[in-house]
């Protein structure tokens, strides 16, 4: 019985932790209004070749990350919460990767700019070597 309390105590310290840097990242992003929206949204959504509504992309992307820190703080709606902040990291990691905002950083050697199947590759044989992949 003593395990379980201790395992909640422990997803509630990382669920108030995950949701207070999720807040203060969006935070910024939902008051900076159009301008920020509009610069998020053709700056992570054009990595990936979507150049269409920036202020829709930017908005959902604040969005995502100020109420989805709130609700996963709050324990409200997280799973639905968790598909759009899952979807608009994806999408950060993305950009990231393809050269906005990594420049100079090599990670072993290799280029973090357009070598997105290097990494890939890579990453997969770290998964195999440790054997995270078996059942």
């Amino acid at each position: 019985m003593k395990s379980y309390i201790n395992i909640d105590i422990a997803l509630l310290i990382l669920r108030v932790g995950i949701g207070i840097m999720f807040i203060l990242h969006g935070y910024p992003k939902m008051m900076g209004g159009m301008e920020k929206w509009i610069s998020l949204g053709s700056y992570g959504m054009g990595s990936i070749g979507i150049d269409f509504f920036p202020a829709f992309w930017g908005f959902m992307a604040a969005f995502s990350e100020f109420f989805g820190g709130l609700m996963i703080l709050f324990g409200i709606y997280i799973r639905y919460f968790s598909i759009l902040l899952f979807i608009t990291m994806l999408v950060a990691i993305n950009t990231h990767l393809s050269g906005g905002g990594c420049s100079g950083y090599c990670l072993y050697g290799m280029s973090l700019y357009n070598d997105h199947s290097r990494i890939y590759n890579y990453v997969y044989r770290q998964f195999l070597s440790v054997r995270c992949l078996k059942d």
